[in-house]
C-alpha cells in the first residue's frame, strides 16, 4: 500500500520547567538568560492570595537593577486602549526599561505581557498590530507563569485584546511572542477558584478535541492531543474534588501544555 502522510512540519519553541514551588526559583532562570531589568505582568487577584509572589517580587528587587510591576485588575481580558495606557510603564521616549517580561497569571495576564513586548520595540498604537501583523521589529523576551491549566497561553504566540469600538476579539498574534520559558508551578494553579479551575479545565479538554480532529492535525501533533486527553480526562476530576492533590494539579497543567 503507498503512504500517502502529507507532509508536516513540528516546532516547540518554549524551555519548560515543572515543579511543585520552582516558581521561586525565577530568579535564578532570569540570571541564566541574562536579564538584569525586569518587568512583571502579575495578575492581581492572585499576587494578593500568594505570598510566595511577593517574595519572587522582593527577591527580584534585590539581585536585579531594575524591577517593574503592574498588577492586573481587570475584570475581562484587556483592551488594545489598556495596552496602550500600560506599555509606558515599561518604556520611555521609545526605549525600554526594561530587558524581559514576566507575566504570571491566567491568560488575561500574560497575554498582556506578550502585548507590551511586543509594543516596547514597535511604536505605533496596539490596535496597529491587530490579527497577525507581519515586519514587525523583534519583542522583547516573554516569561510565562500560568495560573490556570486551560489556555495554553503559555506556549503559544497568541495573545487576546478587545478592540473597544467593534466589541470583537482580534489579539496581537505574531512568533516574536513565543515565550522563552514557561514555569509550571502546580501550587499555583492549585490557588484557583473552583469557578475558574472548572471553566479553564473544560477549556483545555475540548482544545485536546479539536485539536485531534482539526483538518491540519497531523501523526505528531495527534499523539500530544491524545496524551493531553488522557492526562486531563483522569486528573480534572480529582483536583476539583481535592483542590490540594498537586500530583494531579501537575498533570493538569501538562495536559493543558
Amino acid at each position: 500500500m503507498k503512504f500517502t502522510e502529507k507532509t508536516f512540519g513540528f516546532t516547540l519553541k518554549t524551555k519548560v520547567r515543572s515543579g511543585v514551588g520552582i516558581v521561586t526559583e525565577l530568579p535564578d532562570f532570569i540570571k541564566e538568560k541574562d536579564f538584569n531589568k525586569i518587568g512583571f505582568v502579575i495578575d492581581g487577584n492572585l499576587y494578593d492570595v500568594l505570598p510566595k509572589l511577593k517574595r519572587v517580587v522582593d527577591n527580584c528587587q534585590k539581585q536585579f537593577d531594575t524591577v517593574i510591576v503592574h498588577l492586573y485588575r481587570e475584570k475581562s481580558e484587556p483592551t488594545y486602549h489598556y495596552l496602550d495606557q500600560v506599555k509606558w510603564k515599561f518604556k520611555k521616549d521609545g526605549t525600554s526599561l526594561v530587558d524581559c517580561i514576566v507575566g504570571i497569571g491566567g491568560g488575561s495576564a500574560i497575554d498582556l505581557a506578550k502585548g507590551i513586548a511586543t509594543l516596547i520595540t514597535n511604536h505605533e498604537p496596539s490596535i496597529t498590530y491587530r490579527g497577525f501583523p507581519t515586519n514587525l521589529n523583534p519583542s522583547i523576551p516573554v516569561i510565562a507563569v500560568p495560573s490556570t491549566a486551560g489556555t495554553g497561553t503559555e506556549l503559544a504566540y497568541n495573545a487576546v485584546f478587545i478592540d473597544d469600538e467593534s466589541k470583537t476579539k482580534l489579539g496581537i498574534n505574531t512568533p516574536n511572542n513565543y515565550p522563552v520559558l514557561s514555569i509550571l508551578d502546580p501550587e499555583i494553579v492549585s490557588t484557583a477558584p473552583k469557578s475558574a479551575a472548572t471553566g479553564s479545565g473544560v477549556g483545555a479538554l475540548i482544545r485536546t478535541l479539536e485539536t485531534l480532529v482539526s483538518p491540519r492535525a497531523n501523526a505528531v501533533s495527534k499523539m500530544f492531543s491524545k496524551e493531553a486527553f488522557k492526562q486531563i480526562i483522569n486528573s480534572f476530576p480529582v483536583v476539583i474534588a481535592d483542590p490540594g492533590n498537586l500530583e494531579h494539579w501537575s498533570r493538569m497543567q501538562w495536559g493543558a501544555y
